[in-house]
């Protein structure tokens, strides 16, 4: 890493211009042959208090997400995103498993596109799957003066609801802990994209 990142709320880690225009292009040009579907939430149903799972399933709600998605197992300039999240987990003390990470590009191209407050930590999740999400990391790949709105805030107090409008330069790299709320606010105007990390440990540690 060139510098040292910015800490907001003791929490929220803000690597400032960490890829390159090219490097961030590099990255898009990678999902270009990825076939996009619609963003979706995940609902988790018990059967008893062992954990037991009965169903889950993805659904549309556009009330509370609208948008585009695609997925990878692997990026252009992925080591390097991951060599910021380990720096921030040895900074936090939060434990990782070593290269049990998601990643997603976010699309957010139609007038009112969002994601309302949600938190990427799931504990129900932990009863069905070894590792869960750990640390959660936005990759800001559009200048911001090609759309309004689609801001990226993290809510660093829950009881208060204070939260915090992350950067929104093409480059920066924002990294928190996936318990924390946070949102994308509806898209005015233009195109955003966004690519999305999720760096997964033990729900224990």
């Amino acid at each position: 890493m060139t510098s040292p990142p910015e800490v907001l709320d003791n929490c929220i880690y803000i690597f400032k211009n960490f890829l390159t225009e090219q490097e961030c292009d590099e990255i898009l040009q990678h999902f270009n042959p990825i076939p996009a579907k619609e963003a979706a939430t995940v609902t988790y149903n018990f059967l008893d208090d062992k954990g037991n799972k009965t169903s889950h399933a993805n659904h549309q709600d556009h009330s509370y997400r609208k948008g585009l998605i695609k997925f990878s197992k692997d990026v252009p300039s992925g080591d390097k995103l991951l060599m910021a999240m380990e720096f921030v987990a040895s900074d936090t003390g939060i434990i990782l498993t070593q290269d049990v990470v998601d990643f997603q590009l976010g699309i957010y191209d139609n007038e009112g596109d969002h994601f309302d407050w949600h938190p990427d930590h799931k504990v129900q999740a932990a009863t069905f799957y070894q590792q869960v999400r750990k640390l959660s990391a936005s990759l800001q790949l559009t200048e911001p003066t090609e759309y309004q709105g689609c801001e990226l805030q993290v809510r660093t107090e829950q009881s208060s609801g204070r939260h915090i409008t992350c950067s929104k330069k093409k480059g920066d790299f924002i990294v928190f802990p996936s318990w924390l709320s946070h949102r994308v606010t509806k898209l005015e105007s233009g195109h955003r994209d966004s690519l999305v990390l999720w760096y997964k440990g033990p729900e224990s540690r």
